[in-house]
């Protein structure tokens, strides 16, 4: 794949050295990366058993994707946009440094930076300080996302441990139901037409549970 910064240097410097330009050419090269993000979660959670069961259950498209998969995808979007923040800082930085950003008087680490090398030896506080705040600023922000990534997963997992009961407790009372010669204990040998009813009665079941709450 073509180097993003290279890409991120070579727009900027045609479309003229500006923080909107910087921002621009940023934005260029990193949308690409959120786009094939999105497609790889849609992709695995259309395969999940819960989108099999709106499907039956007779759910429209639009209703599955509004209510199912971008709701499930939108936590990841974010941690992964929370922790790419810093980066993007970094690469405004690293373009204002090397003159394709912000242009003085403007205030911007990277151009203190780039004045800043000139009195390295004299002053050296000057680039000092705005390395420390950008070095500072990225790692708040690789540590936002992180705990964002832990807060939305824990979340998760709650839910899921909760509809895993849901299932064992139906599971549990299906003998009285079912002979068991036709459908087992996890409910895997009673076919895949009976699976997939099972399954969305089970959704049914769990959307029933967390409406009550």
């Amino acid at each position: 794949s073509f180097p993003g910064m290279v890409l991120a240097i070579s727009l900027a410097g045609i479309m003229g050295s500006s923080v909107d330009n910087a921002v621009i050419a940023i934005m260029v090269v990193s949308w690409t990366k959120y786009a094939r993000l999105s497609r790889s979660l849609v992709l695995k959670i259309k395969e999940t058993d819960y989108i099999y069961a709106a499907k039956i259950s007779g759910c429209k498209t639009i209703h599955i994707i509004t209510r199912h998969i971008i709701p499930n995808i939108i936590p990841t979007l974010i941690t992964t946009a929370t922790t790419d923040i810093g980066t993007m800082i970094l690469e405004l930085s690293s373009l204002s440094f090397l003159g394709f950003g912000a242009q003085s008087p403007q205030a911007e680490w990277g151009l203190m930076l780039n004045e800043g090398r000139a009195y390295m030896l004299d002053c050296p506080w000057l680039m000092i300080y705005p390395g420390l705040a950008i070095c500072i600023v990225v790692v708040v922000y690789n540590l936002l996302g992180d705990n964002l990534r832990d807060i939305l997963d824990s979340k998760k997992a709650i839910e899921e441990v909760e509809i895993e009961k849901v299932i064992a407790e139906f599971c549990s009372m299906q003998s009285y139901y079912f002979p068991p010669n036709v459908l087992t204990l996890q409910g895997i040998n009673c076919g895949r037409a009976g699976c997939m009813l099972l399954r969305a009665f089970l959704a049914l079941i769990c959307f029933h549970f967390t409406t009550v709450r």
